[in-house]
């Protein structure tokens, strides 16, 4: 089966599955391929016909030709299952970055396949937990874990095929395999800004209304001004304003004077949405649409300006999110590897007796605000730490390996969680990268396609938005992949080559402001709208029968969140999240 949400050819020639033209092919396919006029033109010179104006049409005619060759001339945001009537085989493949979601059920002789776990769980009838799973140290799931049992997800840069009752999966593409080249700063300048200017344009190909959820960062802002470039018609721009109290109370900079002053600068129709939802009814419908457990209040703000979009007629909203992950522009990022620098003065009885010490000091006292007694608790923590380990737990989220082990009654070894294997195989096998880019190889790896990409998705599809990110097109990440480090932090300016760029098109005040996070008002949700939720949920009987978390941790834990003694938000909204997960999908089915 397949819903389609009509992007190109609006027409009923572009439904799903879509069959070739001798009927021995069908495909069915989630997403778009950005340059499948380029793909159709090449198909029509070898003589192939076209009976609509579809990517849909070229991405099987393209197999028809090319075989499973046609996935290394993709360049798109898909994950699709090709048919083929004649020998029975299956052929899927998802997108080079993870943007668009895959999964699959695979017992005996038979798989289910689905962009929507709901629907393999309604084909199996049952949804059981898999704990090894659910107990990750992160706070979103770790491909290919998906949270459920016996349900997985494909990778980024794969293909499945299933042939005479076999299953095969095969990486087609590898962040690891690319080597930095030598630095020619305004050769790479000149050639980021083509790529740019050429994606910007390419995802702006539709049928339906484009606009963009601009946030008033540099990234959000340069595709702002990129579009408005390629094209004369106005756009609508969408950004969340969060009311002042709960600012101070996050730690957060107003983001909406900037982004309402680059929409004014371009004159485009800017809408805002300020940021006071019905919290308490809006969880449960959150984690329904998301699936996994990906606790991240980022995601409501995705959620209500794709509600706003789709109120105000538009269908696709370009987003700026994965320049981080690629080019650097995390401040761990820039911390980790200034620690790395002086890593023989780290991880020693010293450091190790400073971080204890701070780790007393209380969130709340007369000496440092909040926001820095954080930076300093968390800096020195790291300091301390091994090697090894340091940038898995720089995440806000992560548990540490003794925190893990109090709070869940689950035993399962650290070290062989499946998260902690993939950051210990991608960090130590990419040889070819210096410690910087290994940073970003870990993060566009698995934070950005299993968390970021993950909600980015649902939350604009759960109302009817499709989203797409042109600053992860393929060939810019291949291209930030080959710079040194100094193109991508320089002078302690991160995002360097990025923000070289954004002078042509931006003002200097949005390319030199501090860099703030795409955030909720979390903190001050649990102070009020959330506290009594909070208590009501985690300390109640189901809770304590189901025996995931040790209830004497969770106690510890909001008892010192909620005297002031430490930061524990995004854990309890971890563990409120979790059981609200467990009764949506286990409980209920």
């Amino acid at each position: 089966g397949h819903r389609r949400l009509s992007i190109i050819d609006l027409s009923i020639e572009g439904n799903q599955p879509f069959w070739s033209e001798d009927r021995k092919t069908a495909v069915v396919f989630n997403g778009e391929i950005f340059n499948f006029l380029e793909l159709k033109d090449t198909l029509i010179k070898k003589g192939v016909n076209f009976r609509t104006s579809s990517d849909t049409e070229v991405l099987i005619n393209g197999y028809k030709v090319f075989g499973e060759n046609i996935i290394h001339q993709l360049n798109g945001m898909f994950s699709f299952v090709i048919y083929d009537l004649s020998t029975g085989n299956i052929f899927c493949a998802r997108d080079h970055m993870g943007i668009k979601p895959f999964y699959y059920h695979h017992k005996n002789n038979s798989i289910i396949i689905a962009s929507e776990l709901k629907a393999i769980i309604s084909a199996l009838g049952y949804a059981e937990p898999d704990y090894s799973a659910i107990v990750t140290p992160m706070h979103f799931q770790t491909a290919p874990n998906t949270g459920f049992k016996n349900i997985k997800k494909l990778l980024p840069g794969h293909t499945l095929s299933f042939e005479n009752n076999n299953l095969k999966i095969k990486e087609y593409w590898s962040l690891k395999s690319f080597k930095p080249e030598i630095s020619n700063s305004k050769k790479h300048e000149q050639k980021l800004d083509e790529l740019l200017n050429d994606s910007v344009s390419k995802q702006m190909i539709s049928d339906v209304p484009v606009g963009v959820l601009l946030s008033g960062g540099i990234d959000s802002s340069l595709i702002a001004a990129l579009m408005s470039k390629n094209t004369k018609q106005t756009i609508t721009s969408f950004n969340i304003r969060i009311m002042e109290k709960d600012l101070i109370g996050q730690g957060i900079v107003d983001d909406s004077v900037y982004a309402k002053q680059v929409a004014n600068y371009f004159n485009f129709n800017h809408k805002e949405i300020i940021i006071e939802p019905q919290i308490i009814d809006l969880l449960p419908k959150l984690i329904y649409h998301l699936e996994e457990l990906t606790i991240d209040p980022a995601a409501i703000n995705t959620f209500l300006i794709s509600k706003a979009a789709k109120d105000s007629g538009i269908t696709v909203l370009l987003s700026g999110i994965g320049a981080d992950e690629i080019f650097s522009g995390y401040r761990i990022h820039h911390v980790l590897n200034n620690i790395e620098k002086y890593k023989l003065l780290t991880n020693n009885k010293t450091t190790k007796r400073i971080a204890g010490i701070l780790s007393k000091l209380p969130i709340k006292n007369r000496l440092i605000s909040k926001k820095y007694t954080r930076w300093i608790k968390k800096i020195f923590y790291l300091i301390s730490l091994d090697n090894h380990t340091r940038h898995i737990l720089a995440k806000d989220s992560s548990l540490s390996t003794s925190l893990h082990s109090r709070l869940f009654n689950k035993d399962f070894e650290y070290s062989r969680l499946n998260h902690i294997q993939r950051e210990y195989s991608l960090f130590y096998d990419s040889h070819n990268y210096s410690y910087l880019n290994k940073l970003c190889l870990s993060d566009a790896s698995i934070y950005l396609p299993d968390h970021n990409l993950q909600y980015l998705d649902k939350a604009s599809m759960a109302a009817g938005i499709e989203a797409r990110p042109p600053l992860i097109d393929k060939r810019i990440v291949e291209f930030a992949f080959k710079l040194s480090d100094n193109q991508k932090i320089k002078h302690n300016i991160q995002k360097y080559l990025i923000k070289k760029v954004a002078k042509k098109y931006l003002k200097s005040n949005i390319i030199n402001r501090p860099k703030a996070p795409f955030a909720a008002p979390l903190r001050s949700w649990l102070e009020n709208d959330l506290k009594e939720m909070i208590f009501d949920t985690l300390t109640s009987k189901k809770t304590m029968e189901r025996e995931i978390f040790n209830i004497g941790t969770v106690n510890f834990i909001l008892d010192n969140h909620y005297k002031g003694k430490e930061d524990h938000s995004q854990l309890i909204f971890r563990l409120l999240m979790t059981e609200i997960w467990f009764n949506t999908f286990i409980d209920k089915n």
